[in-house]
């Protein structure tokens, strides 16, 4: 987050784990970031690579600019504006292929997604009805 900062440092930071040690951004006015640095500790615990860096630029209440990153996977996924892309990137964060992604058409049944590392047998439950 240093490096965010220094990038804008006019734009404040809501982030979970400085929130859970009490280091709250102050005003936040209408922009600011909403940062989650390690999303599924667990994964990142269990070294299995599904876990990632969320970003996303809020203006007055909207996500505008979003990026998710899965570092294990070397997987990036960003949006905004302009459109979506995936971006798959080498070591040392270069690009070495990307792609624009689109929202597909909503199926005609229900689909639902389920943590791994949360899963409880409520929800396999709910989940089978």
């Amino acid at each position: 987050m240093t490096t965010l900062r220094r990038a804008t440092p006019d734009i404040p930071i809501v982030a979970e784990e400085e929130l859970c040690n009490g280091l709250l951004p102050g005003e936040i006015g209408d922009s600011f970031y909403l940062v989650d640095p390690l999303d599924e500790t667990r994964e990142f615990i269990d070294q299995n690579g599904d876990f990632t860096v969320n970003i996303a630029l809020i203006e007055r209440s909207v996500p505008v600019l979003g990026v998710v990153y899965a570092p294990a996977r070397r997987l990036l996924f960003s949006g905004g504006p302009g459109g979506a892309e995936e971006t798959i990137v080498d070591g040392d964060c270069g690009i070495v292929a990307r792609r624009r992604i689109f929202c597909r058409q909503a199926p005609k049944w229900m689909i639902a997604v389920a943590s791994r590392s949360h899963r409880t047998p409520e929800t396999d439950v709910y989940l089978q009805n």
